[in-house]
């Protein structure tokens, strides 16, 4: 068997018992990554602010870096399960766009 594939009985109990830490304490570890992510964005955004950026200027930015961020993974992870793109169906998210 290879060594980075060790089956669970032959990994070592420090390992194990960190694994299982993490697993337990997961949920808990994200909140608190997302909590500094937004603390982050919060002092750039001051920052920016505070030199002299325009605030639409900002959200154009953050939206467009939130475009470019998602769109591989919503193309990559949902390429499969999107529906086919029908008249109806470009229809109503045309209509829901215009409307917001």
């Amino acid at each position: 068997m290879d060594k980075d594939m060790t089956s669970p009985s032959e990994t070592t109990a420090p390992e194990a018992c960190a694994f299982r830490v993490f697993r337990r304490f997961k949920l808990h570890l994200l909140m608190i990554l997302i909590q500094m992510s937004y603390t982050a964005l919060y002092f750039i955004t001051e920052a920016a602010f505070n030199s002299g950026l325009n605030p639409h200027v900002y959200v154009t930015y953050r939206h467009i870096v939130g475009g470019v961020v998602m769109f591989p993974v919503a193309y990559f992870l949902e390429r499969k399960v999107r529906p086919k793109m029908t008249l109806s169906i470009f229809l109503e998210i045309s209509l829901l766009s215009f409307i917001g």
